[in-house]
């Protein structure tokens, strides 16, 4: 999810005008999470799964008589925070597998950073101020002190 924030330092071309549609935006957003909450008993600050995230396991057998056994997550959407983030796929490495504690390994995070056309010029032309903002995910499973990042 990209938005503008209206910034504080004066700047060249200050679209002020549409940094309020951004905030229009996570209105929204905000009043269907607290909307899906309260109808459905959801805890506070507890991210929302829109779509997808699901635990896909792939099972074949492997010359030592053995299964082989691989445990990705798949794509989807996130609602978190009043945002709406995507949720990239990732593979889940363990070496030895239990089902229920499988997704003791994943660590999902919210994060913000700067989007493009950001930075933009101040009001001396300098490319300083940051106003273009992106949300999306960061997701990591880990085993060991060994980390694998999505």
């Amino acid at each position: 999810m990209k938005y503008i924030s209206d910034s504080v330092v004066a700047r060249q071309v200050q679209p002020v005008d549409f940094s309020f549609l951004s905030d229009a935006d996570k209105e929204i957003v905000t009043g269907v999470d607290l909307m899906l909450r309260s109808l459905c008993g959801f805890a506070s600050g507890v991210p929302i799964i829109l779509s997808g995230v699901k635990l896909d396991m792939t099972s074949k057998p492997n010359p030592s008589a053995r299964e082989d056994t691989k445990y990705k997550i798949t794509e989807g959407k996130i609602l978190s925070g009043g945002y709406i983030v995507d949720f990239d796929a990732i593979d889940i490495v363990k070496p030895t597998y239990s089902y229920d504690s499988l997704l003791d390994t994943v660590v999902w995070m919210r994060r913000q950073s700067v989007a493009s056309p950001s930075p933009v010029r101040d009001a001396n032309g300098d490319l300083t101020v940051q106003c273009h903002w992106r949300i999306d995910s960061w997701t990591i499973s880990t085993y060991k002190n060994e980390t694998y990042i999505a």
